[in-house]
């Protein structure tokens, strides 16, 4: 499950970087968007076919330093804007609040990749004990809660500048009104890091699948392979289609992992508040299980 998921992610941030390069450019043309992501995914279905990715694997350590940069730059921005406003007393809620009801609810389960995350800690089994991967993993989850929150409780005042016709890359919009440079160097950084987590997840898939496969199904082979399912995906849906249907793949993947953790925490009569787990697993498991079968696209 988690395989297949890796090749709908990987479908999704480039047909993404596709958009955002486009929005940089001034121009939204989904079909052009596609062609872009169908391109870098005959590269690096090509590149690993051939010798591996990993001359591309480098970037990764450059984009989190610009990526950081980014958020830096932005969140001081937004704070410097919102301050403006409020102290002008012109700080308002422009945007009309929707109703929240099923549909509402179903659109927001649709959308759960965009916040959701693997952090490389966990997978590297060889290099670090259980106690240091977990509290990374923990650390990630926190200081990314805490970005996401602080950035779009800042951002919700511009929700009104915000136009029917945006699309995905909205955000490059909106945030001009904050300071001219900043679309570019966002669109600098999505573009960079879409293709950095493109990667990572190839990297990750292809990994996978040989470890599943026990070694009998070659890297020269799974990554042509995921660039062929990725491509497939790419062009038979739209882009908020893929959204929805790389955040259900996940949520199902997340359902899985509750329901091994809720047997796990089942059949260990002393583990340490093995209620509350329990509680927990089954809550985590049924909120994913809703995201699978209940998520809709947001848009399209």
């Amino acid at each position: 499950m988690l395989a297949f998921a890796y090749s709908i992610s990987v479908a999704y941030y480039l047909v993404l970087l596709g958009h955002f390069f486009l929005k940089g450019t001034g121009s939204g043309d989904e079909i052009l968007a596609k062609l872009i992501a169908t391109g870098i995914l005959g590269m690096l279905g090509l590149l690993g076919m051939m010798r591996g990715l990993e001359l591309v694997e480098g970037i990764e350590e450059y984009t989190v330093g610009i990526n950081l940069a980014v958020i830096i730059a932005l969140l001081a921005g937004l704070m410097l804007y919102n301050g403006k406003i409020l102290f002008a007393g012109d700080w308002q809620l422009t945007a009309a609040t929707p109703e929240i009801d099923g549909q509402t609810i179903r659109v927001v389960l649709g959308l759960l990749i965009v916040v959701q995350g693997f952090e490389t800690s966990r997978f590297m089994f060889d290099e670090f004990d259980a106690e240091t991967r977990i509290r990374t993993m923990r650390y990630a989850q926190l200081i990314a809660a805490a970005v996401y929150l602080t950035f779009f409780s800042l951002l919700t005042v511009l929700f009104g500048k915000l136009g029917s016709d945006e699309g995905v890359a909205a955000i490059v919009g909106l945030v001009a009104h904050v300071a001219p440079v900043l679309p570019l160097i966002l669109v600098l950084s999505a573009v960079a890091s879409q293709f950095s987590a493109s990667v990572a997840d190839s990297v990750g898939g292809a990994g996978l699948v040989e470890d599943i496969t026990r070694g009998r199904v070659s890297l020269h082979v799974i990554y042509p392979l995921i660039a062929v399912v990725a491509i497939g995906i790419t062009w038979s849906t739209n882009v908020f289609r893929l959204v929805t249907l790389a955040s259900q793949a996940f949520a199902l993947f997340y359902f899985l992992q509750c329901t091994v953790a809720l047997m796990r925490a089942w059949g260990m009569t002393d583990l340490q508040r093995r209620r509350s787990r329990i509680v927990l697993f089954l809550a985590g498991g049924l909120i994913s299980i809703c995201g699978t079968v209940l998520g809709i696209p947001s848009g399209g």
